[in-house]
Protein backbone atom coordinates (compact mmCIF):
# COMPACT_ATOMS: atom_id res chain seq x y z
CA UNK A 1 0.00 0.00 0.00
CA UNK A 2 3.10 2.63 0.96
CA UNK A 3 4.46 1.68 -2.14
CA UNK A 4 1.31 2.34 -4.06
CA UNK A 5 1.01 5.95 -2.58
CA UNK A 6 4.34 6.63 -3.28
CA UNK A 7 3.88 6.13 -6.91
CA UNK A 8 0.99 8.18 -7.13
CA UNK A 9 3.02 11.02 -5.06
CA UNK A 10 5.39 10.64 -7.68
CA UNK A 11 2.74 11.04 -10.54
CA UNK A 12 1.11 13.65 -9.08
CA UNK A 13 4.20 15.69 -8.81
CA UNK A 14 5.14 14.80 -12.22
CA UNK A 15 1.63 16.24 -13.44
CA UNK A 16 2.59 19.67 -11.46
CA UNK A 17 6.00 19.81 -13.40
CA UNK A 18 3.85 19.63 -16.89
CA UNK A 19 1.56 22.24 -15.32
CA UNK A 20 4.49 24.60 -13.46
CA UNK A 21 7.43 23.25 -13.82
CA UNK A 22 8.56 26.38 -11.24
CA UNK A 23 5.75 25.43 -8.59
CA UNK A 24 6.57 21.82 -8.82
CA UNK A 25 10.37 22.91 -7.79
CA UNK A 26 9.12 24.95 -4.85
CA UNK A 27 7.21 21.49 -4.13
CA UNK A 28 10.26 19.63 -4.28
CA UNK A 29 12.22 21.87 -1.73
CA UNK A 30 9.47 21.34 0.83
CA UNK A 31 9.73 17.66 0.52
CA UNK A 32 11.51 15.62 3.58
CA UNK A 33 11.96 11.99 1.57
CA UNK A 34 15.75 11.92 0.19
CA UNK A 35 14.42 9.21 -2.62
CA UNK A 36 11.38 11.56 -3.97
CA UNK A 37 13.74 14.46 -3.77
CA UNK A 38 16.38 12.27 -5.69
CA UNK A 39 13.75 11.04 -8.06
CA UNK A 40 12.00 14.41 -8.89
CA UNK A 41 15.27 16.73 -8.81
CA UNK A 42 16.56 14.49 -11.65
CA UNK A 43 13.18 15.04 -13.85
CA UNK A 44 13.14 18.11 -12.91
CA UNK A 45 16.30 18.75 -15.06
CA UNK A 46 15.57 17.00 -17.49
CA UNK A 47 12.07 18.94 -17.81
CA UNK A 48 14.48 21.89 -18.16
CA UNK A 49 16.30 20.75 -20.51
CA UNK A 50 13.20 20.26 -22.83
CA UNK A 51 13.10 24.12 -22.04
CA UNK A 52 16.31 25.01 -23.29
CA UNK A 53 16.96 27.83 -25.78
CA UNK A 54 19.27 27.98 -28.56
CA UNK A 55 20.86 31.09 -29.19
CA UNK A 56 23.10 32.16 -31.77
CA UNK A 57 26.11 31.40 -29.86
CA UNK A 58 27.52 29.06 -27.18
CA UNK A 59 28.06 25.92 -26.53
CA UNK A 60 24.65 24.87 -26.18
CA UNK A 61 24.14 25.19 -30.25
CA UNK A 62 27.44 23.84 -30.87
CA UNK A 63 25.91 20.30 -29.26
CA UNK A 64 22.63 20.55 -30.96
CA UNK A 65 24.45 20.93 -34.56
CA UNK A 66 27.02 18.42 -33.96
CA UNK A 67 24.09 15.72 -32.94
CA UNK A 68 22.38 17.15 -36.34
CA UNK A 69 25.57 16.64 -38.29
CA UNK A 70 26.83 13.82 -37.17
CA UNK A 71 24.54 11.40 -35.27
CA UNK A 72 21.20 11.56 -36.79
CA UNK A 73 22.36 8.72 -39.45
CA UNK A 74 25.29 7.16 -37.62
CA UNK A 75 24.58 3.11 -37.76
CA UNK A 76 25.20 1.07 -34.43
CA UNK A 77 28.74 -0.05 -35.43
CA UNK A 78 29.99 3.58 -35.63
CA UNK A 79 28.62 4.46 -32.61
CA UNK A 80 30.44 1.22 -30.80
CA UNK A 81 33.33 2.00 -32.65
CA UNK A 82 33.24 5.93 -31.43
CA UNK A 83 32.75 4.81 -27.77
CA UNK A 84 35.73 2.07 -27.65
CA UNK A 85 37.62 5.17 -29.03
CA UNK A 86 37.03 7.53 -25.99
CA UNK A 87 37.38 4.89 -23.91
CA UNK A 88 40.92 4.89 -24.71
CA UNK A 89 40.84 8.77 -24.87
CA UNK A 90 40.97 9.21 -28.50
CA UNK A 91 38.88 12.17 -29.96
CA UNK A 92 36.43 11.40 -32.52
CA UNK A 93 34.69 13.09 -34.94
CA UNK A 94 31.77 14.90 -33.47
CA UNK A 95 32.43 14.13 -29.81
CA UNK A 96 35.69 14.54 -27.74
CA UNK A 97 34.15 12.38 -24.11
CA UNK A 98 31.96 9.39 -24.18
CA UNK A 99 29.60 11.36 -22.30
CA UNK A 100 28.48 13.35 -25.08
CA UNK A 101 28.93 10.62 -28.09
CA UNK A 102 25.68 8.69 -25.94
CA UNK A 103 23.55 11.12 -25.49
CA UNK A 104 24.43 11.91 -29.08
CA UNK A 105 23.50 9.32 -30.08
CA UNK A 106 20.67 8.43 -28.63
CA UNK A 107 18.77 11.75 -29.37
CA UNK A 108 19.75 12.27 -32.55
CA UNK A 109 20.36 8.37 -33.89
CA UNK A 110 17.86 6.47 -31.81
CA UNK A 111 15.01 8.84 -30.89
CA UNK A 112 15.99 11.43 -34.48
CA UNK A 113 14.83 14.26 -32.07
CA UNK A 114 18.52 16.38 -32.08
CA UNK A 115 16.85 18.44 -29.18
CA UNK A 116 16.67 15.98 -27.14
CA UNK A 117 20.48 15.92 -26.05
CA UNK A 118 19.77 18.45 -23.61
CA UNK A 119 17.36 16.34 -21.91
CA UNK A 120 19.39 13.95 -21.91
CA UNK A 121 22.22 15.80 -20.25
CA UNK A 122 19.50 18.30 -17.91
CA UNK A 123 18.44 14.11 -16.54
CA UNK A 124 22.27 13.17 -15.36
CA UNK A 125 22.94 16.67 -14.75
CA UNK A 126 19.77 17.33 -12.06
CA UNK A 127 21.12 13.09 -10.47
CA UNK A 128 24.28 14.87 -8.89
CA UNK A 129 23.27 17.74 -8.48
CA UNK A 130 20.48 16.90 -6.46
CA UNK A 131 22.75 14.28 -4.41
CA UNK A 132 25.28 16.64 -4.04
CA UNK A 133 23.24 19.38 -2.71
CA UNK A 134 21.59 16.18 0.04
CA UNK A 135 25.00 14.99 0.82
CA UNK A 136 26.04 19.03 1.89
CA UNK A 137 22.80 19.54 4.12
CA UNK A 138 22.34 16.29 5.22
CA UNK A 139 23.85 17.03 8.59
CA UNK A 140 21.58 20.25 8.95
CA UNK A 141 19.54 20.20 11.89
CA UNK A 142 15.48 20.90 11.61
CA UNK A 143 16.17 24.42 13.30
CA UNK A 144 15.76 27.41 10.91
CA UNK A 145 18.83 28.55 8.72
CA UNK A 146 20.58 32.12 9.83
CA UNK A 147 21.61 34.50 7.44
CA UNK A 148 24.88 33.12 6.89
CA UNK A 149 23.69 29.30 6.09
CA UNK A 150 20.39 30.44 3.96
CA UNK A 151 22.75 33.25 2.01
CA UNK A 152 26.09 30.60 1.18
CA UNK A 153 22.73 28.30 0.48
CA UNK A 154 21.05 30.33 -2.31
CA UNK A 155 24.93 30.50 -3.37
CA UNK A 156 25.48 27.07 -4.06
CA UNK A 157 22.33 26.45 -5.19
CA UNK A 158 22.69 28.88 -8.12
CA UNK A 159 26.19 28.95 -9.03
CA UNK A 160 26.34 26.39 -12.32
CA UNK A 161 23.26 24.19 -11.43
CA UNK A 162 20.52 25.54 -14.17
CA UNK A 163 23.62 27.21 -16.29
CA UNK A 164 25.58 23.92 -16.30
CA UNK A 165 22.86 23.12 -18.93
CA UNK A 166 24.57 25.09 -21.72
CA UNK A 167 27.95 23.65 -21.64
CA UNK A 168 26.61 20.14 -20.53
CA UNK A 169 29.78 18.20 -20.01
CA UNK A 170 32.58 20.42 -17.89
CA UNK A 171 29.75 21.53 -14.99
CA UNK A 172 27.52 18.46 -14.79
CA UNK A 173 31.04 16.49 -14.60
CA UNK A 174 31.92 18.88 -11.83
CA UNK A 175 28.63 17.86 -10.10
CA UNK A 176 29.88 14.19 -10.76
CA UNK A 177 33.05 14.69 -9.46
CA UNK A 178 32.05 17.08 -6.25
CA UNK A 179 29.41 13.97 -5.64
CA UNK A 180 31.96 11.28 -6.03
CA UNK A 181 35.26 12.59 -3.84
CA UNK A 182 32.95 14.10 -0.95
CA UNK A 183 30.65 10.65 -0.68
CA UNK A 184 34.22 8.68 -0.69
CA UNK A 185 35.11 11.14 2.43
CA UNK A 186 31.95 10.78 4.43
CA UNK A 187 30.84 7.16 3.51
CA UNK A 188 34.70 5.42 3.51
CA UNK A 189 33.88 2.97 0.57
CA UNK A 190 35.49 3.04 -2.80
CA UNK A 191 32.61 2.56 -4.76
CA UNK A 192 32.26 6.90 -4.80
CA UNK A 193 35.36 6.80 -6.30
CA UNK A 194 34.26 5.58 -9.58
CA UNK A 195 32.20 8.39 -9.93
CA UNK A 196 35.66 10.60 -9.92
CA UNK A 197 36.86 8.71 -12.67
CA UNK A 198 33.21 9.01 -14.28
CA UNK A 199 33.58 12.82 -14.31
CA UNK A 200 36.89 11.87 -16.72
CA UNK A 201 34.32 10.48 -19.32
CA UNK A 202 31.90 12.94 -19.01
CA UNK A 203 34.73 16.05 -20.00
CA UNK A 204 38.27 14.53 -20.24
CA UNK A 205 39.60 17.93 -18.04
CA UNK A 206 38.67 16.45 -14.66
CA UNK A 207 41.85 14.25 -15.26
CA UNK A 208 44.12 17.20 -14.56
CA UNK A 209 41.41 18.56 -12.17
CA UNK A 210 41.78 14.64 -10.28
CA UNK A 211 45.52 15.59 -9.07
CA UNK A 212 44.59 18.07 -6.83
CA UNK A 213 41.88 16.09 -5.72
CA UNK A 214 43.85 13.09 -4.89
CA UNK A 215 46.11 14.89 -3.04
CA UNK A 216 43.51 16.52 -0.83
CA UNK A 217 42.20 13.21 -0.03
CA UNK A 218 45.94 11.74 0.82
CA UNK A 219 47.13 15.28 2.37
CA UNK A 220 44.06 16.90 4.22
CA UNK A 221 45.41 16.47 7.96
CA UNK A 222 48.67 17.64 6.83
CA UNK A 223 47.15 21.25 7.37
CA UNK A 224 50.65 23.49 7.18
CA UNK A 225 51.63 21.33 4.11
CA UNK A 226 48.21 22.00 2.16
CA UNK A 227 48.22 25.38 3.59
CA UNK A 228 51.91 26.00 2.51
CA UNK A 229 51.03 25.00 -1.53
CA UNK A 230 48.32 27.10 -1.47
CA UNK A 231 50.09 30.34 -0.51
CA UNK A 232 53.18 29.11 -2.65
CA UNK A 233 50.96 28.91 -5.71
CA UNK A 234 50.84 32.82 -5.77
CA UNK A 235 53.94 33.13 -5.84
CA UNK A 236 54.81 30.55 -8.23
CA UNK A 237 54.85 31.33 -11.82
CA UNK A 238 54.67 27.92 -13.96
CA UNK A 239 53.69 27.33 -17.79
CA UNK A 240 50.87 24.81 -18.91
CA UNK A 241 53.82 22.39 -20.62
CA UNK A 242 54.77 21.41 -17.15
CA UNK A 243 51.25 20.53 -15.94
CA UNK A 244 50.67 18.94 -19.34
CA UNK A 245 54.15 17.00 -18.93
CA UNK A 246 51.87 15.66 -15.94
CA UNK A 247 49.01 14.31 -17.83
CA UNK A 248 50.94 13.28 -20.62
CA UNK A 249 53.24 10.82 -18.69
CA UNK A 250 50.20 8.58 -18.31
CA UNK A 251 50.50 7.91 -21.98
CA UNK A 252 47.15 9.58 -22.97
CA UNK A 253 46.37 10.89 -26.43
CA UNK A 254 47.58 14.46 -26.92
CA UNK A 255 45.11 15.78 -29.20
CA UNK A 256 42.54 15.19 -27.23
CA UNK A 257 43.76 17.06 -23.99
CA UNK A 258 44.69 19.46 -26.47
CA UNK A 259 41.30 19.86 -27.83
CA UNK A 260 39.47 19.73 -24.31
CA UNK A 261 41.66 22.03 -22.14
CA UNK A 262 43.45 24.25 -24.45
CA UNK A 263 41.42 24.91 -27.29
CA UNK A 264 37.66 25.32 -25.42
CA UNK A 265 37.04 28.69 -24.66
CA UNK A 266 36.60 29.59 -21.17
CA UNK A 267 32.52 28.84 -20.66
CA UNK A 268 32.32 32.05 -18.09
CA UNK A 269 33.42 34.51 -20.47
CA UNK A 270 29.95 33.68 -23.27
CA UNK A 271 27.27 34.55 -20.45
CA UNK A 272 27.29 38.24 -22.33
CA UNK A 273 26.98 36.45 -25.68
CA UNK A 274 23.46 35.73 -25.17
CA UNK A 275 22.63 39.12 -24.29
CA UNK A 276 21.38 41.79 -26.77
CA UNK A 277 24.26 44.04 -27.75
CA UNK A 278 22.78 46.92 -26.39
CA UNK A 279 22.66 44.66 -22.51
CA UNK A 280 26.03 43.53 -23.13
CA UNK A 281 27.47 46.06 -20.20
CA UNK A 282 24.97 44.65 -17.43
CA UNK A 283 27.79 45.32 -14.80
CA UNK A 284 26.95 42.26 -13.37
CA UNK A 285 27.61 40.17 -16.42
CA UNK A 286 31.18 42.15 -16.80
CA UNK A 287 32.38 42.09 -13.25
CA UNK A 288 30.16 39.08 -12.07
CA UNK A 289 32.99 36.94 -12.58
CA UNK A 290 36.35 38.58 -12.32
CA UNK A 291 35.03 39.66 -8.80
CA UNK A 292 34.25 36.85 -7.70
CA UNK A 293 37.66 34.67 -9.10
CA UNK A 294 40.06 37.50 -8.13
CA UNK A 295 38.66 37.96 -4.84
CA UNK A 296 35.91 36.27 -3.29
CA UNK A 297 37.51 32.81 -3.85
CA UNK A 298 40.92 33.89 -2.21
CA UNK A 299 38.83 35.66 0.40
CA UNK A 300 36.88 32.98 1.38
CA UNK A 301 39.94 30.41 1.10
CA UNK A 302 42.21 33.16 3.74
CA UNK A 303 38.30 32.67 5.97
CA UNK A 304 38.72 28.95 6.25
CA UNK A 305 42.16 28.57 6.55
CA UNK A 306 41.39 30.22 9.77
CA UNK A 307 38.88 27.61 10.76
CA UNK A 308 41.16 24.75 9.08
CA UNK A 309 43.89 25.55 10.52
CA UNK A 310 42.68 25.83 14.69
CA UNK A 311 40.26 22.94 14.11
CA UNK A 312 39.50 20.41 13.20
CA UNK A 313 39.06 16.52 13.61
CA UNK A 314 36.06 16.55 11.27
CA UNK A 315 37.46 14.47 8.41
CA UNK A 316 35.23 15.93 5.62
CA UNK A 317 35.26 19.60 6.22
CA UNK A 318 39.32 19.23 6.49
CA UNK A 319 38.71 17.39 2.81
CA UNK A 320 36.46 20.15 1.79
CA UNK A 321 39.20 23.18 2.77
CA UNK A 322 41.78 21.62 1.53
CA UNK A 323 39.79 20.88 -1.53
CA UNK A 324 39.34 23.84 -2.38
CA UNK A 325 42.73 25.04 -1.48
CA UNK A 326 44.14 23.00 -3.63
CA UNK A 327 42.52 23.72 -6.42
CA UNK A 328 43.01 27.55 -6.49
CA UNK A 329 46.62 26.20 -6.19
CA UNK A 330 46.17 24.46 -9.14
CA UNK A 331 44.52 27.22 -11.13
CA UNK A 332 46.85 29.88 -9.92
CA UNK A 333 49.80 27.92 -11.37
CA UNK A 334 48.29 28.08 -14.93
CA UNK A 335 47.47 31.86 -14.36
CA UNK A 336 48.24 33.61 -17.95
CA UNK A 337 48.89 30.54 -19.59
CA UNK A 338 45.60 28.66 -19.83
CA UNK A 339 42.66 31.03 -19.04
CA UNK A 340 40.56 28.11 -19.13
CA UNK A 341 41.77 25.94 -16.97
CA UNK A 342 42.16 28.87 -14.40
CA UNK A 343 38.82 30.12 -15.06
CA UNK A 344 37.26 26.57 -14.47
CA UNK A 345 39.24 25.56 -12.06
CA UNK A 346 38.36 28.49 -9.66
CA UNK A 347 34.66 27.60 -9.99
CA UNK A 348 35.34 24.28 -9.08
CA UNK A 349 37.50 25.41 -6.22
CA UNK A 350 34.72 27.41 -5.58
CA UNK A 351 32.34 24.70 -5.22
CA UNK A 352 34.43 22.87 -2.38
CA UNK A 353 34.42 25.92 -0.52
CA UNK A 354 31.30 26.88 -0.88
CA UNK A 355 30.32 23.36 0.89
CA UNK A 356 33.33 24.15 3.39
CA UNK A 357 31.93 27.25 4.48
CA UNK A 358 28.12 25.60 4.65
CA UNK A 359 29.94 22.62 7.05
CA UNK A 360 31.14 25.43 9.17
CA UNK A 361 27.82 26.84 10.19
CA UNK A 362 26.07 23.72 10.05
CA UNK A 363 28.59 22.78 12.82
CA UNK A 364 27.91 26.56 14.62
CA UNK A 365 26.28 25.18 17.54
CA UNK A 366 28.57 22.12 17.83
CA UNK A 367 32.17 21.48 17.18
CA UNK A 368 32.61 25.38 15.79
CA UNK A 369 30.86 27.64 17.96
CA UNK A 370 33.94 28.99 19.72
CA UNK A 371 35.42 29.10 16.25
CA UNK A 372 32.15 31.26 14.75
CA UNK A 373 32.64 33.92 17.70
CA UNK A 374 35.52 35.19 16.08
CA UNK A 375 34.08 38.59 14.74
CA UNK A 376 37.01 38.62 11.88
CA UNK A 377 35.61 35.19 10.55
CA UNK A 378 32.01 36.32 10.82
CA UNK A 379 33.05 40.16 9.24
CA UNK A 380 34.82 38.01 6.52
CA UNK A 381 32.03 36.07 5.61
CA UNK A 382 29.63 39.13 5.67
CA UNK A 383 32.46 40.32 2.78
CA UNK A 384 33.09 37.31 0.59
CA UNK A 385 28.62 36.70 0.38
CA UNK A 386 28.51 40.61 -0.61
CA UNK A 387 31.06 40.12 -3.33
CA UNK A 388 29.60 37.58 -4.32
CA UNK A 389 26.34 39.17 -5.03
CA UNK A 390 27.45 40.04 -9.02
CA UNK A 391 28.36 36.53 -9.36
CA UNK A 392 25.08 35.29 -8.46
CA UNK A 393 23.51 37.75 -10.70
CA UNK A 394 25.75 36.90 -13.89
CA UNK A 395 23.91 32.82 -13.03
CA UNK A 396 20.78 33.69 -12.99
CA UNK A 397 20.80 36.35 -15.90
CA UNK A 398 23.11 33.23 -17.72
CA UNK A 399 19.56 30.99 -16.71
CA UNK A 400 16.93 33.48 -17.78
CA UNK A 401 19.03 33.67 -21.39
CA UNK A 402 19.03 29.93 -21.81
CA UNK A 403 15.50 28.68 -20.44
CA UNK A 404 12.44 29.36 -22.02
CA UNK A 405 9.71 31.90 -20.46
CA UNK A 406 7.15 29.02 -20.07
CA UNK A 407 8.64 27.74 -17.25
CA UNK A 408 6.53 29.52 -15.17
CA UNK A 409 3.61 27.20 -16.25
CA UNK A 410 2.62 25.08 -19.56
CA UNK A 411 6.02 23.75 -20.60
CA UNK A 412 4.13 22.02 -23.69
CA UNK A 413 3.90 25.25 -25.19
CA UNK A 414 7.63 25.57 -25.62
CA UNK A 415 7.59 21.82 -27.03
CA UNK A 416 5.02 23.14 -29.70
CA UNK A 417 6.83 26.60 -30.32
CA UNK A 418 10.36 25.35 -31.13
CA UNK A 419 12.54 27.67 -32.32
CA UNK A 420 9.75 30.34 -32.16
CA UNK A 421 9.68 30.10 -28.18
CA UNK A 422 11.36 32.85 -25.86
CA UNK A 423 13.24 32.86 -22.96
CA UNK A 424 12.82 33.72 -19.26
CA UNK A 425 14.44 37.47 -19.78
CA UNK A 426 12.47 38.28 -23.34
CA UNK A 427 9.18 37.10 -21.26
CA UNK A 428 10.15 39.50 -18.57
CA UNK A 429 11.08 42.32 -21.35
CA UNK A 430 7.14 41.93 -22.24
CA UNK A 431 5.88 43.02 -19.08
CA UNK A 432 8.46 45.77 -17.59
Amino acid sequence: MQHYQARINKAYHIFMMLISPLFAGYLIFKMKNKSYIIFLGTVFFGLLGSLFIYNTEGDGLTHLLDVKRFYLDMPFFEFTEGVFKLLTFQPIEGSQDLYKHIISYLAGAVFQIPELIHVFGGLLLGYFFTKSVLLVFEDKSKQKMGVFLLSFAVLFLIVRSVSALNSLRMWTGMWVFFYGSYSYIKNKEVKFLWYVGLAIFVHFSYLLFSIPLIAAILLRNRKKLVVGIFIASFFINTGFKQVFNIVESTGLYQNKMNGNIISEQEIDSRAAQYEDKSVNSNFYNEFGPLIYNTFSIPLLSFILIIVYLRKSKIEYLNFLIAGGLLLVSLSNLVDGISPSIYGRGLTIAGTFLTAAAIQVLILNKSEMSSRLKNKLVKFSFSVFLLSAVLHALFHLSYAFNTISGFVIALPIASWYLGNDDSSIRDFIGVFF
